[in-house]
């Protein structure tokens, strides 16, 4: 963008860039214990609200079929209704080139 003034006969242009920051994690995933039927969320904010984060399980990408994918301004949320002992993992949230990840334990009905 450039910006022009004039003032008694005298006139300036300036260059004006804009850099916008890049997205950066606020607060990381953390880790979980929850018992077998509980539900769980795992959820991080970001620098920016209206991001496109990518959620991962074992390092293999969750589509939003897989779990319910939510977010709410800054704060963007993976939640599982009803943990299953197989719900067990490391689960990773990436924004850009920045991650976060945590593990989710799942205890059986016996702990």
């Amino acid at each position: 963008m450039t910006i022009s003034m004039s003032f008694n006969n005298t006139s300036s242009s300036q260059l004006l860039v804009f850099v916008e920051t890049p997205v950066q994690i606020t607060k990381d995933l953390n880790k979980q214990v929850v018992s077998e039927g509980q539900p769980a969320k795992i959820s991080c904010k970001l620098s920016k609200p209206g991001q496109v984060v990518t959620w991962y399980k074992n390092g293999n990408k969750l589509s939003e079929k897989d779990y319910h994918q939510t977010s709410d301004g800054p704060e963007y949320v993976l939640s599982i209704a009803e943990c299953k002992l197989d719900d067990s993992a490391k689960y990773t949230v990436k924004v850009g080139d920045k991650e976060s990840s945590a593990q989710l334990t799942v205890n059986g009905e016996d702990h």
